[in-house]
């Protein structure tokens, strides 16, 4: 014969399947109707419906705030709503990520044309085919993807970074790790380095070559990750196609060719040229390609 729950049981389980139908609003109200409804609506299994809810079209949660959920995923939810506020990342989270990326239309029409994002066919797809990156601890940039574009122009770029190499707060080791990592994927002549971070540590801004920076934020719907200068975008998502996701149109991203009007002239001059000049665009047949 099976064995009766407790009456007091029966009605906290009961409680406790029926929160995990409501709103949040409704959890929030039912905590304080009583001890034992409270009780109830701060149950894990409660939140835990609450976090798959709130988390189910975002590309990023930290593995640390997910692992969190199995402990208490009342704190979870709290502890990702805080993070989905942080800007900026940590360098474990830069060199993790596969970084999608496009020129934006400031860059000019060459660029566009052999970029995959603007070239290729992408009306059956909500996802761009892009040119995919990671950040090696080392300070080279690594291609994952097996698109054929840019690899020319990639090929022939010299690896030269800025002056200020002694700010460089990269790793740059040279662990097995990483001659394993350079040795299975040629380098493209790309070098990163961090150019400013926050007084946390966290990464705001880097700088590969001499190109204009990439200067980081947060998607505010998906919070993922994005970076870009004036002349492109890197998400550390797959990167929505054209139509898919307004806020990374180029007319709503942030960096313009003014906020970096001195990078741009140092990198298509080399100074800033008497006179002003074209700086709207990326001019072909600089020191680096």
């Amino acid at each position: 014969m099976r064995k009766r729950q407790p009456r007091d049981t029966v009605i906290r389980d009961s409680l406790i399947d029926s929160f995990c139908y409501l709103p949040l609003e409704d959890i929030l109200r039912s905590e304080r109707v009583s001890k034992e409804w409270q009780r109830a609506a701060r149950s894990n299994k409660v939140w835990t419906v609450q976090c798959e809810k709130l988390w189910h079209d975002k590309e990023y949660v930290p593995n640390s705030i997910r692992k969190l959920k199995e402990r208490s995923a009342r704190q979870a939810y709290v502890q990702s709503i805080k993070d989905s506020n942080r800007q900026w990342m940590t360098l474990e989270e830069l060199t993790t990520f596969q970084w999608r990326f496009r020129f934006k239309e400031s860059a000019g029409s060459h660029w566009m044309q052999i970029d995959p994002y603007w070239s290729h066919d992408h009306k059956s797809s909500k996802i761009a085919q892009t040119i995919i990156r990671k950040f090696e601890k080392n300070g080279t940039l690594k291609r994952l993807d097996d698109l054929e574009a840019m690899r020319m122009f990639e090929s022939t770029v010299s690896a030269t970074t800025t002056d200020d190499d002694d700010n460089n707060e990269m790793e740059n080791s040279s662990s097995s790790s990483s001659s394993s990592s350079s040795s299975s994927s040629p380098p493209s002549g790309f070098m990163w380095k961090i150019k400013e971070t926050a007084a946390n540590g966290l990464v705001k801004c880097i700088q590969v070559n001499h190109f204009p920076s990439y200067v980081a934020s947060r998607h505010p719907k998906n919070w993922g990750f994005i970076m870009q200068s004036c002349w492109v975008l890197l998400t550390s998502f797959p990167m929505p196609a054209q139509g898919h996701d307004e806020l990374l149109d180029d007319n709503k991203l942030a960096v313009s060719v003014d906020d970096q009007l001195d990078e741009v002239q140092r990198y298509n001059y080399g100074f800033a040229p008497v006179g002003g000049g074209d700086v709207n665009r990326v001019i072909l047949n600089t020191a680096n390609g």
